[in-house]
């Protein structure tokens, strides 16, 4: 690494006995967001409020298409939920939000149980 008083270079290396350095460059992880897949949905709720749930679907080959995360808007606020299974349905949940996931409506509550959203269901 090579410093002065004032700052300091990020690059690694090697000083050769010649005295030149050679630079070393890590490895970048590119993300190919093409590959990401995802679908939105817009719930309708009481009292005129709206849900957008944006499912996140795995893109890696031979896995199946099981949706482990979504991102909820409420109120101009997303939030990226993650699934919990419970016995009356789905769960995705995340330190301050819960939304369930029913066959009948859905429904959406803070960390603490009061309800924000109810008897949302899906609008075509």
């Amino acid at each position: 690494m090579l410093c002065s008083i004032v700052a300091c270079s990020a690059k690694t290396g090697t000083v050769n006995p010649s005295g030149s350095a050679n630079t070393q460059t890590k490895p970048v992880q590119v993300l190919d967001k093409t590959s990401q897949q995802r679908s939105a949905a817009l719930y309708r709720c009481k009292d005129d409020k709206q849900v957008r749930v944006v499912s996140i679907l795995p893109a890696a080959k031979g896995k199946k298409g099981k949706i482990k995360a979504i991102n909820l808007s409420f109120n101009n606020v997303t939030e990226k939920l993650v699934l919990t299974i419970t016995e009356s349905g789905k769960k995705y949940t995340n330190i301050h939000w819960h939304w369930y996931e029913r066959t009948n409506s859905n429904m959406l509550t803070n960390s603490i149980g009061e309800v924000l959203a109810e008897q949302c269901v899906l609008s075509k």
